[in-house]
């Protein structure tokens, strides 16, 4: 019984050190750390499993009064069971009209969309996370240190400014039709193989650009009118 506390704080230990390679290892830690920290986390969760180890096989220990092994219980619990959520962004006041009451309006990007900067077209395609114009505003303005790891889908129809800048629009209904507003997202890339007026979807990137936010095209195809082509209030 004499050793039962130093054999609880060795499996604690263990447990700490592979919680800290498990996260780092399957990329929970990015929500946290920069990517260059994978490395070293991992180094680290394993200076942590061999201490616990040292201590488990150890039998050459001075006594001492008993150590509390409980805040070593609490950072495993941290890292393998309160996990990396979703990232929140918050998305503006807006009417309700079922409460007929103003709410806070917000929309959460999952981590699985995160594939990195300048991702290859088909790991965009494959975790994209569909968009509007809105949207992309809200989350450059508040997520830019990790936005440009996003892979973005957005539709709409494409269209040419005055200007002859590419650009995807889609309208969004407040009220009634006549005070539709149009939500303009700027398209970079190669856009061939549509004609204006299309409705389209896209897959890319944030262009960097927090002012005016657009994307950085890798793939578009043309496509049939959506089931509900204009936005409303109910959108956030």
């Amino acid at each position: 019984m004499k050793h039962l506390p130093r054999l609880a704080d060795g499996l604690l230990l263990c447990g700490l050190g592979i919680a800290m390679i498990v996260v780092a290892a399957t990329g929970d830690s990015l929500l946290y750390v920069r990517d260059v920290m994978t490395v070293p986390l991992i180094l680290a969760g394993a200076v942590v499993a061999v201490l616990g180890i040292s201590m488990l096989v150890s039998s050459d220990a001075d006594p001492h009064t008993p150590r509390s092994f409980a805040f070593v219980g609490v950072a495993i619990a941290f890292f393998l069971v309160i996990r990396p959520g979703p990232l929140s962004v918050s998305a503006g006041i807006a009417f309700d009209p079922d409460t007929r009451t103003r709410v806070q309006q917000e929309f959460e990007i999952p981590r699985e969309s995160l594939v990195g900067a300048d991702a290859s077209t088909a790991d965009i395609e494959a975790s994209a996370f569909e968009l509007h114009a809105g949207q992309l505003y809200f989350a450059a303005q508040q997520l830019p240190a990790v936005f440009d790891e996003m892979a973005i889908r957005m539709i709409g129809q494409f269209e040419l400014s005055d200007d002859g800048d590419t650009r995807l629009v889609r309208f969004r209904i407040n009220c009634c039709a006549a005070d539709a507003l149009p939500l303009v997202t700027p398209l970079d890339g190669d856009l061939t193989g549509v004609a204006t007026g299309d409705w389209v979807e896209v897959f890319g990137q944030w262009d960097g650009d927090a002012d005016e936010p657009g994307l950085d095209v890798v793939s578009i195809r043309s496509i049939d009118t959506p089931d509900h082509p204009y936005l409303t209030i109910r959108d956030p």
